[in-house]
């Protein structure tokens, strides 16, 4: 009875510790929150300046989710802003095991541009946002955190994504379901601001992320590759300078023709600055990472200038073109990133074929078949055709591909006399014999404005998006000359939440948490094995 008394002692010393324990960091996670909150909208400028920076840094990937699409609407900054949301929920879930690894909470883009939209429309006293004009185009943090003062109760609409999925169609937006209201009522869903920052400097930015291990924003004016054209060109006739003959140039008169980037034109998403970068639109994206050693190779040098090497690894909402984050951070190989990622856009992936072939066989499949190039699931050993898919720059009747020259396995490249990097075609049809013909109206790395490739494989959903954004070209965008925005034309935002205990379900404070059980979704690490397989 001796032993069972001291046994019985020891089990309830045992659990008394373990109580205690267990109180002590529900009362510091409590406190943690209170004292955060007091330090809402706090500016952080600087972050112990000189510290020694790692030459590459991602935030854990178990604290990001998947690549999105805000389709033909304006809502990037909403989708950059619920991402920044996403991940500190995903990442305080993961600390506190209040979630599960892998797994990740969607939240609701619309709600969050109707609530704001709602307020704006019915408060006399609220100018000077596009909210004003009752849409969800258009926006920053800095707005959202403004009317977070303002209109403390907008942060009820921060929801799960079943209570009011994104419409892609323009014409619904803002439409939720008929359930809505009582979805905002029962939200368990709360958070508090910890702190925000700004800055301009590449430095301070990057610091920051490591710091935190939290994505951050960027807003930027797009850069744009700018070229000179020839007036006497289809595409360009009707230019307001040629018109006004603003830009002589040879024999004639020419117009400058601005191409933006990580469109779907865009030769690899990864920006290669030309002579001229100027700031274009206004984009928000999620700045996850950065490279220092990442190097933008091109088989084809159409900037006349070194290799672009460091930059930033943003998440874009473009849907699913682009590269994988691990391929920018330097994690997979060329070939491994062509499975994931084909890129059936990227140019300088298009298989060329010499005018000799062509002659002979006419037929692409029978060219090149010396080269070996992974595109997807596929394995392409022969020059891809391409289909004309613009009159203004190529002829919809006539077959064509891309001329390479010899053993060389590269399209041709050539400049104009403005400068312009063009390529050579072949083309010919059922009556006409294959001949070559120079596309002067395109650089080569917007050749996709006019043609498409027939054999293609499709982009991995949720990996492919990740663009690179160079150091380079973003000081470049300060140094424009084209521009009275470049002091401006971009900015890093950083925003710290916390979100309370009983958003989360396993926290068991009682609430509705059924939509966050259907909000909840799954999102792995990509594990490569090799350099023709990888894992989600």
């Amino acid at each position: 009875m001796r032993n069972s008394g001291n046994a019985l002692y020891f089990n309830l010393n045992v659990f008394a510790v373990i109580s205690l324990v267990f109180s002590i960091w529900a009362l510091s996670y409590s406190l943690r929150n209170y004292f955060l909150s007091r330090s809402t909208f706090e500016k952080i400028k600087y972050f112990n300046p000189g510290k020694p920076l790692p030459s590459r840094f991602v935030i854990n990937e178990e604290y990001l989710s998947p690549v999105v699409n805000q389709a033909n609407r304006g809502t990037c900054w909403i989708f950059q802003l619920i991402a920044i949301l996403e991940s500190q929920y995903k990442q305080q879930g993961l600390k506190y095991g209040f979630i599960d690894k892998g797994q990740y909470l969607k939240l609701s883009v619309e709600s969050l541009g109707k609530i704001m939209v709602e307020k704006c429309m019915s408060d006399p006293n609220c100018t000077g946002t596009p909210r004003r004009d009752n849409t969800t185009t258009g926006g920053n943090i800095d707005e959202f955190l403004s009317f977070l003062k303002k209109y403390p109760e907008i942060k009820k609409s921060i929801v799960p994504q079943s209570c009011c999925p994104y419409q892609s169609d323009p014409k619904l937006e803002m439409v939720c379901p008929p359930e809505y209201p009582s979805c905002i009522a029962s939200n368990p869903l709360e958070f508090v601001v910890n702190r925000s920052f700004s800055t301009s400097n590449i430095r301070d930015a990057k610091q920051r992320i490591i710091e935190t291990n939290v994505p951050v924003a960027i807003g930027i004016l797009m850069p744009m590759q700018r070229y000179l054209f020839p007036c006497d060109l289809p595409f360009v006739k009707d230019h307001n300078s040629c018109k006004k003959k603003d830009h002589p140039c040879g024999n004639g008169f020419c117009a400058y023709v601005d191409f933006k980037l990580f469109k779907i034109t865009d030769v690899d998403f990864i920006f290669h600055s030309p002579n001229i970068t100027i700031p274009g639109s206004g984009h928000a994206m999620l700045v996850v990472g950065y490279n220092d050693d990442f190097v933008a190779k091109r088989n084809v040098n159409f900037t006349k200038r070194q290799d672009t090497k460091g930059g930033f690894i943003v998440r874009n909402s473009w849907g699913f073109r682009g590269h994988t984050l691990e391929y920018l951070r330097g994690d997979l190989n060329e070939d491994q990133e062509a499975r994931i990622c084909p890129n059936k856009q990227n140019v300088l992936r298009w298989i060329p074929a010499t005018l000799d072939c062509i002659q002979n066989k006419k037929d692409p499949r029978l060219c090149s078949k010396d080269i070996r190039l992974i595109r997807g699931n596929l394995t392409m050993d022969h020059a891809d055709e391409l289909i004309c898919v613009n009159s203004s720059h190529c002829d919809e009747t006539k077959r064509y591909a891309l001329l390479r020259k010899g053993d060389d396995p590269n399209p041709t490249l050539e400049f104009t006399s403005e400068g312009v990097p063009v390529t050579n075609v072949i083309q010919w049809s059922d009556d006409q014999e294959p001949h070559i013909i120079r596309v002067n109206s395109l650089p080569i790395q917007h050749l996709y404005y006019a043609f498409r490739i027939k054999d293609s494989a499709e982009n991995t959903e949720g990996r492919c998006g990740y663009v690179f954004l160079p150091y380079e070209s973003m000081e470049e965008l300060y140094r424009s000359r084209f521009s009275s925005y470049t002091a401006g034309s971009w900015d890093i935002q950083g925003l710290e939440v916390i979100w309370k205990n009983s958003s989360f379900k396993k926290y068991g404070k009682g609430g509705d948490y059924a939509n966050i059980d259907k909000s909840m979704s799954e999102f792995g690490v990509l594990k490569p094995k090799s350099p023709v397989d990888f894992i989600l």
